[in-house]
């Protein structure tokens, strides 16, 4: 099976253009006063140039016209500045903050402090999301749906009552200047309250087996998380990167993502990427096959769009495997089957459906999707030859079932094995700090219960005592503690 992508090639024209055009630019050295203009101004006009001029060149059907304007401006006085200074070259002293010198003619990027991979990640979600606006923009079918989505969304939040709850414990304190200092208040009483909860957990799973298992997992986790995180694209790699790379290395996306996961090039076998810009009929993801450890694996990219957002908002639940599930992350279960189906099917015929697993991976609105796809394998009986697995970071809840119902809907018990089987052999992975994977109607409504409780005291605290609150000067007031200690307790009973 060869590379293949979902990118016109007119439009790959636009985006190789400004490609080429960022690798001279970053292939200069400059001198020191300059790095910090081409870092911060230059690099990231190019990432949003690439990210909005692809799918305007494809609506107005003038690709190869807008390609060949831009040879002439910017990149034409760029080139012709830049040839003013001398390609990179190796410099054992050079300590530049984005790339280090090589003894090519490419630079070399290097892992990214803190603020510059936060910097760059927030960057990339801006480029993403302003691709997928004009997406949407210009394709009146997904505006439509994102028009949807809201309005499905705002019908919910009003049949449900959490729409006014959230209005009445939000907008009152925070109008009236207490919604942080509730926020910090609850955020003090629940660290000392549940202290323990991370190490609970993890002492019971070493009680059980002497801690293999879940020293396994761990190990198997830091090496597919890899994975998980490659499906946000090459700018989020290089955020993301703990190595020094060539600039060839991270030039396009299938590079990107097996410099990323340590697999060769030709082993990244397909991705998916939409021709619209943003995200289209389906979530963004890609095939890769891992022949050191006999693993098929397929990455599913989390929220970095505005389209994703919207997904993540279809909270409701719907009926999906003879249970509940989130809507949002249901239909792109089924939209990654009836996309990549086929090619997962042929890749692991070509690799031996006996003898390569067949991972799925992804992190946040990915491993949510990730977690319900695995689930519909199970459930549907596909892929029965192959053993079947899924390691999700940082998912949100997204499944619920009960036995009797399941049985009653399916008329058999094997759709209950089915499910069980699927949950045995998958593993999710949970930051203790993430609200993420508590994200639920039900925690919603916690939340706002406590935020309201606690409203209801600090109103009466005038804003000195308040602010001494905050910084920790002065001790939360004993009533506000025992109330929410009270309710913290009642909630999860």
């Amino acid at each position: 099976m060869s590379l293949n992508h979902h990118r016109p090639s007119s439009s790959s024209l636009i985006r190789s253009t400004l490609a080429s055009g960022r690798r001279d630019l970053w292939n200069a050295q400059l001198p020191f006063v300059l790095s910090p203009f081409r870092g911060y101004l230059l690099d990231p006009s190019f990432l949003l140039g690439m990210s909005i001029l692809p799918p305007i060149g494809k609506a107005l059907r003038m690709e190869k016209p807008i390609a060949f304007v831009l040879q002439i401006f910017p990149l034409g006085p760029l080139r012709l500045v830049l040839g003013f200074f001398p390609s990179q070259q190796k410099d054992e002293n050079s300590t530049n903050g984005f790339f280090l010198r090589s003894d090519s003619s490419s630079a070399t990027i290097v892992p990214p402090t803190d603020f510059s991979s936060s910097l760059r990640g927030a960057f990339a979600f801006v480029c993403s999301a302003s691709s997928d606006l004009i997406g949407a923009l210009i394709h009146p079918h997904k505006m439509n749906k994102w028009l949807s989505s809201l309005r499905s969304f705002r019908a919910f939040l009003h049949a449900s009552g959490v729409g006014a709850e959230l209005e009445e414990s939000i907008m009152k304190p925070l109008y009236n200047g207490r919604l942080l200092d509730n926020i910090k208040i609850i955020n003090d009483i629940q660290e000392v309250h549940d202290a323990d909860r991370a190490s609970r957990g993890a002492n019971n799973n070493d009680e059980e087996d002497g801690g293999t298992t879940l020293q396994n997992h761990l190990d198997a986790g830091k090496r597919l998380m890899r994975f998980a995180t490659a499906a946000y694209g090459t700018e989020m790699i290089r955020s993301a990167i703990d190595e020094s790379a060539t600039m060839e290395e991270l030039d396009t996306e299938p590079e990107a993502i097996a410099f990323h996961t340590q697999i060769p090039v030709e082993d990244v076998r397909y991705i998916y990427e939409p021709e619209c810009g943003g995200e289209g009929s389906c979530i963004r993801h890609y095939l890769a096959v891992d022949h050191l450890h006999k693993q098929v694996i397929l990455g599913i990219r989390g929220t970095l769009s505005i389209s994703g957002a919207l997904v993540d908002m279809q909270a409701m639940g719907c009926d999906f495997c003879f249970g509940s599930a989130h809507t949002g992350m249901a239909e792109i279960a089924t939209q990654l089957w009836e996309e990549s189906g086929t090619r997962i099917q042929q890749l692991l015929n070509e690799c031996g459906p006996d003898v390569y697993n067949f991972i799925v991976t992804g992190h946040s609105l990915g491993a949510g999707a990730a977690c319900l796809f695995h689930l519909w394998l199970y459930t549907e009986q596909l892929l029965p030859q192959t053993n079947k697995l899924c390691y999700g970071f940082a998912p949100p809840p997204t499944f619920s079932y009960h036995d009797d119902r399941v049985v009653a809907c399916s008329g058999s018990s094997d759709s209950l094995r089915a499910i069980q089987q699927a949950h045995d052999n998958c593993i999710c992975y949970i930051h203790d700090n993430d609200c993420v994977p508590f994200l639920s109607v039900a925690s919603i409504r916690r939340l706002s219960t406590l935020l309201d409780t606690v409203d209801n005291h600090t109103e009466y605290i005038y804003f000195w005592n308040r602010f001494l609150i905050f910084w920790k000067w002065i001790p939360i007031p004993k009533d506000i503690k025992e109330i929410c200690v009270f309710q913290l307790k009642q909630s999860f009973r």
